[in-house]
């Protein structure tokens, strides 16, 4: 059967840090995703996967108590969900995980 998987990238990644104690990546997905297709049925054939996430926060804001500005920009999650949308362009073979859906 052709399958085609849409998942939540807030609560894979949620999902992924609890089992792993690291972010996923790019590759760490796509993993997922053919381990999913193969669950039940080692003949389902995998056509696409839609990673839904929005983009990483990349403004500033200021802590209630200190009033520090906190850059998000520079922050270890920005950094990591940048590297896993740049990473998703190339991922797969034929390129199926594009970014914005292009």
């Amino acid at each position: 059967m052709r399958t085609i998987i849409l998942l939540d990238g807030g609560f894979v990644k949620h999902k992924f840090y609890q089992a792993f104690s690291r972010e996923p990546s790019a590759i760490d997905i796509k993993n997922l995703s053919d381990r999913l297709v193969t669950y039940n049925d080692q003949t389902d054939i995998l056509i696409r996967i839609y990673f839904y996430d929005s983009p990483p926060l990349t403004g500033q804001l200021k802590k209630p108590v200190s009033c520090a500005l906190l850059d998000l920009s520079k922050t270890p999650t920005f950094l990591a969900n940048k590297q896993r949308l740049e990473e998703s362009t190339t991922t797969t073979k034929g390129g199926g995980l594009k970014k914005n859906g292009l």
